[in-house]
C-alpha cells in the first residue's frame, strides 16, 4: 500500500493547481496555520510564486507549504523564510511532508537563497524539520514585547538537553541548501 500511495504523490506550484485545489490550499493554510496573516502570504504569492506549493493524491489537494526570501524584511539576510508547511493529519509520516521540503529547497536555491530557517514551537514538528536535515540554532522567547535570544545551541545534544524557560518560546533551525 505504502508504495501506491508514493507513485500517486505530486508537487504542483499554486498556479498550476485548478480552482479546486486553490481553494483547498487556503483551506489547510486557514485549518493548519492559522497564525498566518493571509494578506502577506496572498502579496508574496504573486511574487514568490515558485515556493507555493501544494502536494496532491488521488483525493486532491492533501499537503501545503509556503515561504519567500528573508530578505523581503531584512536586506542583508540570504536565507529562505519557511513560513508555512501543513499536512492533513491522516496523511502524516507517508512522504508527503519531505515532498514539499524538497520543492522548497527548489525554491530557495532558485531566488538564490543560501539557507532555509523556520520557527517551531516544539513537538513532532522539530523532530519532522530534524528528520529532514534542520538544525536547530536557537531558541527565542518573546520578552517585554520583544523576541530576545535565550540560548544558542552548541550543537544536538546541547539542543536535546537545554531545559526551555518559557512555553512561548521557538527554536529556529536552519537547513544549508543542498544537503
Amino acid at each position: 500500500m505504502r508504495r501506491e500511495i508514493i507513485t500517486m504523490q505530486r508537487v504542483k506550484k499554486y498556479a498550476e493547481l485548478d480552482e479546486c485545489g486553490k481553494r483547498r490550499f487556503w483551506e489547510l493554510m486557514q485549518e493548519y496555520l492559522p497564525d498566518c496573516d493571509p494578506d502577506q502570504v496572498r502579496d508574496c504569492c504573486e511574487e514568490y510564486g515558485e515556493a507555493y506549493c501544494a502536494v496532491e493524491n488521488a483525493e486532491g489537494v492533501v499537503g501545503v507549504i509556503f515561504g519567500w526570501p528573508r530578505r523581503v524584511v531584512v536586506s542583508d539576510d540570504s536565507s529562505f523564510s519557511l513560513d508555512g508547511i501543513a499536512v492533513e493529519e491522516k496523511w502524516h509520516r507517508k512522504g508527503y511532508g519531505r515532498l514539499l521540503i524538497q520543492a522548497m529547497e527548489k525554491a530557495a536555491a532558485l531566488y538564490h537563497c543560501d539557507s532555509i530557517s523556520v520557527g517551531s514551537a516544539g513537538g513532532y514538528v522539530e523532530e519532522f524539520y530534524i528528520a529532514n536535515g534542520f538544525i536547530p540554532r536557537t531558541y527565542k522567547i518573546y520578552k517585554d514585547g520583544a523576541i530576545t535570544v535565550a540560548r544558542e545551541f552548541q550543537g544536538m545534544e546541547d539542543y536535546r538537553t537545554y531545559q526551555r524557560p518559557a512555553e512561548d518560546g521557538f527554536v529556529v533551525l536552519d537547513k544549508p541548501i543542498g544537503q
